[in-house]
């Protein structure tokens, strides 16, 4: 139990620390090498992508087309015109509205190189681990 919440607690600490900047610049290669996630870990197999599709009809317009390099299928979207341009841009679902994500990028989800947003760290790491040693010391007994 105090496992779960912890690594819930350190999640939300995590997500509050990213911010998504830039713009979309149309340039298709999201929708060319997405990587789906299911529950909180990345789709790695034929079968889990199948049980995800049960689950949420919306994922049958997803294709594997290849695996990154830890193993984790990559997908392509069939609404994806030749010129990269999205053929249900204005009906398309959450997955797709919401992207880029703080959660995508949690999950181990990579901007392609060629997209314009960025995932920003909103302070930098030893502004983070100085804050997170005061809250220890503050919170041991006898201190304070």
């Amino acid at each position: 139990m105090f496992r779960r919440w912890w690594r819930r607690r350190r999640r939300r600490e995590a997500d509050a620390n990213l911010t998504i900047e830039g713009e979309c610049n149309q340039c298709g290669a999201c929708c060319a090498q997405v990587l789906l996630v299911s529950g909180d870990r990345p789709v790695k197999s034929h079968r889990a992508f199948r049980r995800l599709v049960r689950r949420h009809p919306d994922y049958a317009m997803f294709r594997p087309v290849d695996r990154n390099g830890r193993g984790e299928l990559r997908f392509t979207c069939d609404n994806l015109a030749a010129d990269g341009r999205c053929t249900i841009h204005d009906r398309r679902p959450p997955l797709c509205r919401d992207y880029p994500s703080v959660a995508m990028a949690r999950a181990g989800g990579e901007l392609p190189a060629e997209c314009s947003y960025r995932v920003v760290p909103l302070r930098d790491f030893r502004s983070l681990l100085e804050a997170a040693r005061s809250s220890d010391r503050r919170s041991r007994p006898g201190s304070g």
